[in-house]
């Protein structure tokens, strides 16, 4: 293995690239190892703002301490060691623990919960197995219920779709789909419960590695374009000024004066020309792939353009979304009448009204892989971030049974996780009946 590593890593000298691990590896020794480096950053980013310290690994950590505590720089960092859940990334929320104990940093700790109903920072701390001493700011206690649906997950996704999401669009005046999200562990689960979606009618936004087509800073872009093309010129959302700010960014490296000022014309005259909400948003896009043709030629936007075109198929001929208005493909980045389908990594940051976990089998969550304390309290983490999605509504399904990746039937039962969290209503209602 070392010898793989070495002939690896002279490969890349040889031809003059570097890694995405090579990336952080050699700004961390560019960093450490030269106090001038370190004077010229400080004298241009006085203040260094880390946001979800706790989805950093050990070399961004060094590179924060040697830029902080050795190099002047003042430092704001904003986490939660609870919602770690990258340690496939090398991500470690000890060290968001270590910063806070260093004699240097004052340490603010935050327990009022801005988000969720006190039933459900309850049920959360549960599942964390310590009490972290939350409170809700929210007079509404939540709801919190489980549901053993014994047919498999294909089951979990129809009986999801025909009976709980009517119930909890009917709970609440004004409540839309765009309220609700449906969390989950991988993209196979997100086809299942897609496929449902389907089958009744509901219009949905899927965010895995399954969803349509790719996402990147220019088709988040797009998107928002389109969502101004459909309406957003009258309510301001997204600004308009936000819009061609990036337009202009992009732009920036190789025109200036009358030629920015061209360029700026050309793309107002773009979305003036193609307000249309009802229009079919595959037209929308090819007329887009105009107006992006000269940035193609961008070696720096490659990355980017490989989702352009991945966007492009998907709204294609033979394309899933051929036949999906622009209205649509604008509300693409949170449409009030489409259903939230999101892995459970990909939702944390974000919050609904509702939330609802399926496939909370034993051996899925947990994944029966998980075997070791390190690896088993991530689980929780997970869990614990699918939980506080929700500001009112958690609900669980299960069937207690699953197939593996060789198609072995496992009967495990329900999640420990959801074990856990009957016992602790059960023990609150017996509290509450003495």
């Amino acid at each position: 293995m070392a010898q793989l590593v070495e002939m690896y890593e002279s490969l890349m000298l040889t031809r003059g690239v570097v890694d995405f691990y090579d990336m952080v590896r050699l700004g961390l020794q560019l960093i450490e190892s030269n106090r001038w480096v370190r004077s010229c950053l400080l004298a241009k980013f006085p203040i260094l703002v880390v946001d979800e310290y706790q989805d950093l690994g050990e070399p961004l950590h060094r590179i924060v301490k040697a830029l902080c505590f050795e190099g002047g720089i003042r430092l704001f960092a904003v986490g939660d060691p609870d919602q770690s859940v990258y340690g496939f990334n090398h991500a470690k929320p000890e060290l968001l623990r270590q910063l806070a104990e260093e004699d240097q940093v004052e340490s603010i700790s935050l327990e009022m919960n801005y988000r969720s109903g006190q039933r459900l920072i309850d049920v959360s701390q549960v599942v964390l197995g310590a009490p972290r001493g939350y409170r809700a700011k929210t007079p509404m206690a939540g709801v919190v219920t489980s549901m053993k649906i014994s047919d498999g997950l294909r089951a979990q996704a129809q009986t999801i779709c025909d009976e709980l999401i009517p119930a909890i669009l009917g709970r609440r005046a004004g409540r839309k789909l765009g309220d609700i999200a449906i969390l989950y562990l991988d993209k196979n689960d997100g086809q299942i419960i897609e496929d449902a979606t389907r089958s009744v009618g509901l219009k949905s936004i899927r965010i895995d590695g399954g969803a349509a087509y790719r996402k990147g800073r220019l088709v988040r872009w797009l998107e928002d374009c389109a969502h101004w093309c459909s309406g957003g010129w009258k309510t301001g959302k997204p600004a308009l000024s936000e819009l061609i700010n990036q337009w202009a960014a992009w732009h920036s490296r190789r025109c200036a004066g009358n030629g920015m000022h061209t360029r700026t014309i050309e793309f107002m005259r773009f979305l003036l020309a193609n307000r249309n909400p009802n229009g079919a948003a595959h037209l929308w896009i090819e007329s887009a792939n105009e107006i992006l043709r000269e940035l193609s030629t961008d070696v720096s936007l490659g990355d980017e353009f490989l989702a352009v075109e991945s966007l492009r198929r998907a709204f294609g001929e033979r394309g899933r979304l051929h036949n999906l208005a622009l209205r649509e493909f604008g509300g693409q980045r949170g449409s009030p009448e489409h259903l939230n389908l999101i892995t459970l990594h990909s939702a944390k940051g974000l919050e609904f009204d509702a939330v609802v976990l399926m496939g909370m089998e034993q051996g899925r969550m947990p994944r029966w892989s998980a075997k070791s304390p390190g690896k088993k309290q991530e689980e929780r983490r997970l869990f614990y971030v699918g939980v506080t999605r929700a500001r009112h509504e958690v609900h669980f399904t299960y069937s207690g049974w699953y197939a593996d990746n060789r198609g072995v039937k496992r009967e495990d039962g329900p999640s420990e996780f959801l074990r856990e969290v009957a016992n602790h209503a059960r023990s609150r209602r017996k509290g509450e009946q003495q």
